[in-house]
């Protein structure tokens, strides 16, 4: 891709220690480098909300008026997801979602086994988030229990949004049916899915590159605060690697029963769906490519070729064909 600006790499601006170099010279072999791009996945994919949900409960169990609510949760989901595209979306493709993941590579051509490599990255981010949370807390959940059983209401409300396992799976809100909860979980995520495949359109001239994370983490937050009392998810991975740590403390009991599969998967249907009403009724090809997203895919397109080129092994076959490069920084402008 041709430019006028000059390619200026940050080893020519700024001076690192040997080790540094010669970790990413191993980083970015053929070998490696996509272990950096599952960590990125992995790591953003740790759920700031799950730290929220223990305060919440926390105030309901308790009844005293501590810092925990769900417009509190709202705003941890929003920032996380500004702050995890901000530190790690330079890394993999910054998906840190397995609906957005899955819409890539429908109607992207993301490769299929990156795709179930950052499919399980992904889950397995959430799962590690909840046992972090978990022992940070524990201490409190052990209070929580004890509280409850005190009161005689441990049984009853262990498995709810507002009992200990709720801090870390969602379980359907009492009195609320099955339907309406699909309900929800579909509007919400059709809505979220929307907003970000807007967010990540190249032509779209009112969202920028540098503004793009904040207006997903937004979709998230106003979905949150609006209709997460009604029971909404709006990520696999915050759903699955979540309750698969519930099970991990409390057993199958902590499964969650029917509304479990409403809550993890309803979503990336509901986004397939949010990517086909964009691109039949809102995104138009014949738009002009703005500025900062031309200079976002240099940047880069530049960094993928780079890194294609620097790849060093023993073996003549590991040289990257340019096709090859090509398709990679396809796949990522993508």
């Amino acid at each position: 891709m041709s430019s006028a600006t000059p390619t200026v790499y940050l080893r020519d601006v700024q001076r690192r220690h040997l080790i540094f170099d010669v970790l990413e010279r191993q980083r970015n072999s053929k070998r490696l480098s996509w272990m950096m791009e599952l960590f990125a996945e992995m790591k953003s994919s740790e759920s700031q909300g799950v730290g929220c949900a223990v305060n919440k409960v926390e105030a309901i169990i308790t009844g005293q008026p501590v810092i925990g609510s769900s417009f509190q949760t709202g705003l941890a989901t929003t920032f996380g997801i500004i702050f995890a595209v901000g530190v790690c979306g330079g890394t993999s493709a910054g998906h840190f979602n397995p609906c957005f993941t899955i819409a890539h590579c429908v109607f992207r051509g993301f490769p299929k086994l990156k795709t179930l490599q950052y499919l399980v990255a992904q889950i397995l981010g959430g799962y590690i988030a909840c046992m972090f949370v978990y022992f940070q807390y524990q201490f409190l959940v052990n209070q929580f229990e004890d509280t409850l059983r005190e009161k005689g209401t441990l049984d009853q409300l262990l498995f709810t949004s507002g009992g200990p396992a709720g801090m870390f799976a969602f379980y359907l809100p009492p009195g609320q049916s099955l339907g309406a909860a699909f309900l929800n979980e579909w509007i919400s995520s059709v809505f979220v899915g929307i907003v970000y495949w807007a967010s990540i359109d190249p032509s779209n001239s009112f969202i920028t590159p540098v503004v793009s994370p904040f207006y997903s983490g937004l979709a998230y937050g106003i979905t949150i605060w609006g209709f997460g009392s009604a029971g909404v998810a709006l990520n696999s991975a915050r759903d699955l690697g979540t309750r698969l740590w519930a099970i991990s403390v409390w057993g199958r009991a902590a499964a969650g029963g029917r509304f479990a599969a409403i809550s993890a998967l309803t979503n990336i249907p509901a986004m397939l769906v949010a990517v086909l009403i964009y691109e039949m009724l809102l995104g138009d090809s014949g738009r002009v490519l703005t500025s900062e997203s031309m200079e976002q895919i240099r940047v880069m397109s530049n960094r993928t070729i780079e890194t294609a080129s620097s790849m060093e092994c023993a073996q003549d076959d590991c040289a990257i064909s340019e096709k090859d490069s090509t398709k990679e920084i396809a796949v990522w402008a993508a």
